[in-house]
């Protein structure tokens, strides 16, 4: 399954992971992680 979500720039990695529970329907326990530029933000 993909997703796509459309954020701005100046989107904090707080506000992103309530846009994550809130698009993928979540409630806060599910582990996900990003990668991003090879900079990796995540607690796996």
């Amino acid at each position: 399954m993909w997703r796509r979500l459309v954020v701005t720039a100046s989107t904090t990695l707080a506000e992103l992971h309530a846009v994550f529970q809130t698009a993928m329907g979540w409630t806060d326990s599910y582990l996900h992680s990003s990668d991003i530029d090879g900079v990796f933000y995540g607690d796996v």
